[in-house]
């Protein structure tokens, strides 16, 4: 009688183990799938950042080539206004060229072909006259420099309007994408300084995929400003500065 006791008792102990140890082993299971979800949204959490390379988006969708094709236009039309104004810088010259010839008896092409004080003397110039063409001389100089300098900065300034248009034309399809893979932030590169980033980080193919499977995007450009420029003035006794077009 005993030993069948003890055999039942023995029996309930073994199932009693069987029992705790197949809820052990779902328990497990369950918290294994916990964890890899944990995991997952701990990866979201971590990681909220994204880069996205607006020079691939530009090369890959030829915005590189539209904004060349919008930057030689404006570079045309810089020049058109530029131009007129160099006019007044050369002519300014030229008159006094002309007056000094005049003055002295001698050609226009003489005086300007003149390499040194003494050649001009040797045309007849007296000092007041060398000095009145020594100070336009310089004068148009300083006229032609700051035209170079204004149409260099219109050009640079144009550049930075035009590609920031582009840029910021990819505001709505680079939202759509992060928000399609739960980040807060998109970095541009390659302009921001970044030691390291994970690949997965990098939604710029994503965003070409958007760009490429919607209608395409209808950039603004601002439209270009007027340049405001002020001649130097004529040096004394000379022609006063021409009227300027557009000022």
């Amino acid at each position: 009688m005993v030993a069948v006791e003890s055999l039942e008792a023995a029996l309930k102990l073994l199932i009693t183990s069987v029992l705790l140890g197949a809820l052990a082993i779902a328990g497990a299971g369950c918290n294994k799938e916990d964890a890899s979800s944990g995991t997952a949204a701990k990866s979201a959490a971590v990681n909220p950042v994204a880069t996205v390379n607006i020079e691939t988006v530009f090369k890959t969708m030829g915005w590189g080539d539209e904004i060349g094709k919008v930057l030689k236009q404006n570079d045309a039309e810089i020049l058109s206004e530029i131009e007129p104004k160099m006019k007044i810088v050369r002519d300014n010259l030229e008159e006094k060229k002309k007056e000094i010839a005049k003055a002295v008896g001698a050609t226009v092409e003489a005086i300007g072909g003149a390499k040194s004080r003494d050649d001009l003397e040797k045309l007849g110039l007296n000092s007041k006259q060398i000095e009145d063409y020594g100070q336009a001389n310089m004068v148009a100089q300083q006229g032609v420099q700051q035209l170079n300098y204004v149409h260099q900065q219109q050009i640079q300034q144009r550049r930075q309007v035009v590609s920031a248009a582009y840029t910021e034309s990819l505001q709505t399809v680079i939202r759509r994408v992060a928000t399609a893979n739960n980040r807060s932030l998109v970095i541009a590169m390659p302009n921001q300084a970044i030691l390291f980033a994970d690949v997965s980080a990098d939604l710029t193919e994503k965003v070409v995929d958007d760009l490429q499977k919607n209608p395409p995007i209808k950039v603004s450009v601002p439209d270009m400003q007027p340049i405001q420029w002020t001649p130097p003035p004529a040096p004394a006794g000379g022609p006063a500065p021409a009227s300027q077009p557009g000022k």
